[in-house]
This record gives C-alpha cells, sequence and structure tokens, in this order.
C-alpha cells in the first residue's frame, strides 16, 4: 500500500537533503522500515538538524536569527526581489525605501577568538565596538572543520564595513570577535 507523505527538498544543512513528513502516525514504522531498506545499499539513513553545519552554512532560523523587523536587505537575500519588475505587491513600496536608504545592520559570519566553545549559546549574545551595543550573536559554536570558534548574528553596517574587531559578551567571558562574509564554508 502507500504511505501518505510530503517529500521536501529542504533541511537545515548544506548537505541538500530531503525531509519526509508523514501524514499520519499510524504508517510510521512502516515508512522507518521502508527507508532504511532503500536506503541501505546507498548508505542512506536518517539524520537530524546540524547546528554546527548550520553556522558554516549561514542559513537562518527564524526567531533566533531573524524576527519579523528583519528585511532581505539585513540578511543578504535582496538577490531575491525584483524591485524593477512592473507587478506591484504588498511591501514594495517599504522595500524600495529600504534599498534607496541602505541598512543599519546586516547578518554576518563571526569568527570569535579564545579557547573552544564547549557549549552552544542558548540567548543571543551582545556585541560592543568601543563602548556602544552595535549587535548579537545569534548562534556560536566550534567547528571542527574551520578549527575556530564560529558564530552569525546581525551587526551594525559601519562596524562591519570598518573591518575591525568588536568585543562579543558571553555567558561567561568576553571574547573579541571579527565579522566575515556568509557561507563559512
Amino acid at each position: 500500500g502507500s504511505i501518505p507523505v510530503i517529500v521536501a527538498r529542504s533541511g537545515w544543512s548544506k548537505q541538500g537533503g530531503y525531509e519526509i513528513y508523514l501524514m499520519d502516525s499510524a504508517y510510521g514504522t512502516d515508512l522507518w522500515d521502508h527507508v532504511k531498506e532503500a536506503g541501505d545499499p546507498y548508505e542512506i539513513r536518517p539524520g537530524t538538524p546540524n547546528y554546527i553545519e548550520r553556522l558554516e552554512s549561514g542559513l537562518l532560523s527564524y526567531g533566533a536569527d531573524t524576527d519579523a523587523e528583519s528585511n532581505p536587505f539585513e540578511l543578504g537575500l535582496d538577490r531575491f526581489i525584483d524591485l524593477e519588475q512592473s507587478v506591484d505587491f504588498i511591501g514594495k513600496q517599504a522595500l524600495s525605501r529600504i534599498r534607496d536608504q541602505g541598512v543599519s545592520r546586516l547578518f554576518k559570519g563571526v569568527f570569535l577568538d579564545g579557547p573552544k566553545l564547549t557549549t552552544i549559546n542558548e540567548e543571543r549574545w551582545l556585541i560592543t565596538h568601543r563602548g556602544r551595543v552595535v549587535g548579537y550573536v545569534s548562534a556560536a559554536a566550534f567547528s571542527p572543520r574551520l578549527e575556530s570558534n564560529i558564530a552569525v548574528g546581525m551587526i551594525a553596517t559601519d562596524v562591519v564595513q570598518s573591518g575591525e574587531s568588536f568585543e562579543v559578551k558571553c555567558e561567561d567571558c568576553v571574547r573579541s570577535g571579527i565579522a566575515v562574509d556568509l557561507p563559512l564554508l
């Protein structure tokens, strides 16, 4: 018989995986068995979100990295907006205004100094530069592939453009950070 599912080419990694959404929990065991059997020859197996890979890839997490106040220009997603098209749409005027005025903050990758981070941050960490709060780190971890502490966060445009380091107030310390383009890998 058939199993009611929705398959989406999405996921929280840069691996280009698929997600399978089961529409009727009564078929859970059957779905598991079918996917395992079909995937065994190809070493396909279930996975979970990979926090570190998400950071390395610069994949956004709504609620953690962004919120209702964020806009595509801050997030580096402006390449997906065509404000020159003749078709009008909700938000077109507001987005045109933001484009014309520029943004005051940018979502960037961050390299953090200091010893290896051994946990992930549960709260946003404040970023300061010359005594002024200029943003936040929304997610941070140690990357074994990059052999560095990495993070993502929203940072004042002038600080990003200056190329200067800044301070990140972690849970138990202050670390120096530098903004970099995403993805990190």
